[in-house]
């Protein structure tokens, strides 16, 4: 009795892949899907002021909000008071960074501070920083200081969280390998540790520029100091819609700037 084996059959070709016009659509559809949402609430926005849904009084039109932000930006009204804003962001959320990582890392290497301090840190981060605004303006008056000062404030201990936790979360294998290369201290940090725990520094310095630009703006708004919040304010006590819309507007794409700023920089490390 003889035994027969089949031959497996053979795997057919894989097929042609998409051509580069179809890839190039592919990756154009989820940005077209993002303007595609904007554009309709705009368009539902302006339907619900031209059927009279909502007053003219209550919500700008898209129509005559665009004009006005256009005609803000080339007159540079709204350019010196978007100066003002990044200045304040800028100058809270670089201080927040470089005193969060540091703190962060030095709670690391020191972990009985860092197992006192941690819960206090959760509390401080969870807490509503912009309420302080009062004691903000008592100290430092009202001044570009007390919104600085506040945004560092809201920035901090998201950073100084992220940062002590990307080195705790760290394999004790790193720094067996860092000793077993002979390496100093100073080489073991730069070249082991913080390669390793920069992809988690990023996502909290990526939360502290978001609740850094929230509060300072807020605080602008509150305390009516300079900046795009102050204007929002200012406009909205006026019952001037157009203008009120336009510096919200504004404000929306500063936001929707950094983070995607924020976003291509944290691509590109991880990718590194």
């Amino acid at each position: 009795m003889t035994s027969t084996t089949t031959a497996p059959a053979p795997s057919a070709p894989p097929g042609p892949g998409p051509s580069p016009l179809r890839r190039r659509l592919l990756a154009w559809r989820v940005p077209a899907m993002r303007i595609g949402i904007v554009v309709a609430a705009a368009l539902l926005v302006e339907l619900a002021v031209e059927l009279r849904w909502v007053t003219p009084l209550q919500v700008a039109p898209p129509s005559v909000v665009l004009p006005t932000l256009w005609e803000g930006l080339t007159a540079g009204t709204y350019l010196v008071l978007l100066g003002i804003t990044l200045a304040e962001v800028g100058t809270a959320f670089v201080g927040a960074a470089a005193v969060g990582t540091t703190l962060g890392y030095l709670l690391w290497r020191r972990p009985l501070y860092g197992r006192a301090y941690e819960p206090l840190l959760y509390a401080l981060a969870s807490s509503p920083i912009v309420l302080l605004y009062p004691v903000s303006l008592v100290m430092f008056g009202r001044t570009p200081v007390a919104v600085a000062v506040l945004g560092f404030a809201a920035g901090l201990f998201p950073v100084l969280i992220s940062t002590y936790q990307a080195f705790r979360r760290l394999d004790d294998t790193y720094i067996k390998v860092a000793k077993i290369m002979r390496l100093t201290p100073g080489q073991t940090f730069l070249r082991v540790l913080l390669p390793a725990a920069l992809p988690s520094v990023l996502v909290g310095l990526r939360l502290g520029l978001t609740l850094t630009m929230l509060t300072v703006i807020a605080m602008e708004y509150l305390a009516n100091v300079g900046g795009v919040g102050a204007e929002l304010s200012l406009a909205y006590l006026r019952l001037r819609a157009a203008d009120m819309y336009a510096a919200l507007l504004l404000i929306i794409i500063l936001s929707v700037t950094f983070l995607f700023l924020l976003n291509r920089a944290t691509r590109m490390v991880v990718k590194r």
